[in-house]
């Protein structure tokens, strides 16, 4: 069996969970059959990555030279590549697709695996986001109309498509059937957890950033990991804090996109740059983000519109008990031992959940042990591929 991982993303997007989980899962799978990855990029050329091997693609944009001009949002939907020519070129058995932004780039290759006759599978990864679009991201008229016929009608047209949906958790059965998948084409292919998150860092870089960061032993340091966007509902988040007068610091791990955004979200949530409670850390370094995690007392994701954040498994074989939106697959990662959940878009209950932890250090620490426990046995990357290849073997028989 010959099968090729299709990894769709703008070239520019380095910190997308489907574009990390894509390559991760396929890294797996290589071990078990023969396994090449396709990925859209900001270049062309060929890597490995253990046993597999990536094949990069450089992106062209279908605006041309207005590219630069256009709107961030727009233009991002509107790269494209290689990628079909090379399904062509190749052929292989099964094409398993991944990350689904930019739509029209997935349709384009979905429709070469069609007009060949190669069986494809897709990841439901952003699916939460994709169907909804212009709500998930906040977006105005006209864009929220125009996302409509450039972002949700050629992703769902490549989805009906798919001879299955690998969903990342059970609780997705009831949006991917929505979609016009029906159960019989749907199979639980969760995302694992990446081990060297639970390995200890060394004393002098959590020396180093504790210094840094202003590191308080006093209070409950919550910490936050994403993209500052509002589909992450990172103003939710500022908003909680506002509300909440627990003992409690945040730091917020995500690089900023401009010198003064950090400045715009405190001033819309009410806040200010000099609350010492709020500590941005811009970009960071691998290392240093494995420090935070291990060196923090309770992970906070409040999202919007996510599938099954890859971040959350990182806290939780951290060792961090994990405070988290209702949507999408979250509530299959975090159970009532391991965290809390709060209806999205509710900053009051999230401000609750907070002071809840923030009291209850005993709690916290029970949350830690079934939350690594939890990390470990369930979400496994071996077991994802494993699942795969028989799906992959399945369709293929059938055919």
């Amino acid at each position: 069996m010959r099968a090729l991982s299709v990894i769709i993303t703008p070239p520019s997007y380095r910190a997308s969970g489907g574009v990390s989980a894509g390559l991760t899962l396929a890294e797996h799978i290589a071990k078990l059959i023969d396994m090449e990855a396709a990925i859209m990029s900001d270049h062309a050329g060929t890597s490995l990555r253990g046993e597999l091997t990536i094949r990069h693609f450089l992106c062209t944009n279908r605006l041309g030279v207005l590219e630069r001009f256009a709107p961030r949002q727009l233009a991002a939907t509107l790269w494209k590549s290689g990628i079909p020519k090379h399904i062509e070129s190749v052929r292989p058995d099964i094409v398993h697709f991944h990350n689904p932004f930019p739509p029209l780039a997935l349709l384009e290759a979905t429709r070469m695996c069609r007009r060949l006759g190669i069986p494809f599978v897709i990841s439901s990864h952003g699916f939460v986001e994709m169907s909804r679009y212009g709500a998930a991201y906040n977006l105005r008229q006209p864009a929220s109309t125009l996302a409509k016929f450039i972002v949700e009608a050629p992703f769902m047209r490549a989805v009906r498509n798919a001879d299955r949906v690998f969903i990342l958790s059970p609780l997705e059965r009831e949006t991917v059937s929505g979609l016009g998948i029906p159960p019989e084409r749907q199979n639980v292919v969760t995302n694992g957890v990446n081990a060297e998150f639970a390995t200890p860092v060394a004393t002098d870089l959590r020396d180093a950033l504790a210094q840094r960061l202003g590191w308080r032993a006093d209070v409950m340091n919550l910490l936050f990991v994403g993209n500052l966007t509002f589909n992450k509902g990172i103003d939710l988040l500022l908003g909680a804090m506002k509300r909440t007068n627990a003992s409690v610091r945040l730091i917020v791990a995500g690089a900023l996109r401009s010198p003064d955004q950090a400045n715009i979200l405190l001033r819309k949530a009410g806040l200010t740059r000099d609350d010492q409670r709020i500590i941005f850390t811009d970009h960071l370094r691998d290392d240093e983000l494995r420090a935070l995690y291990q060196m923090a007392d309770v992970f906070v994701f409040p999202s919007r519109a996510d599938t099954l954040p890859l971040v959350i498994l990182e806290a939780m074989i951290s060792g961090l008990p994990v405070i988290a939106s209702d949507v999408g697959g979250i509530p299959f990662q975090v159970t009532l031992d391991t965290g809390i959940i709060f209806p999205s878009e509710d900053a009051s209950a999230l401000a609750a959940a907070i002071g809840a932890l923030a009291d209850d250090p005993s709690r916290r620490r029970r949350m830690s042990a079934t939350a690594r426990a939890r990390a470990i046995s369930h979400f496994s990357w071996d077991q994802a591929a494993t699942e795969a290849v028989r799906v992959y073997t399945e369709i293929l028989n059938v055919r």
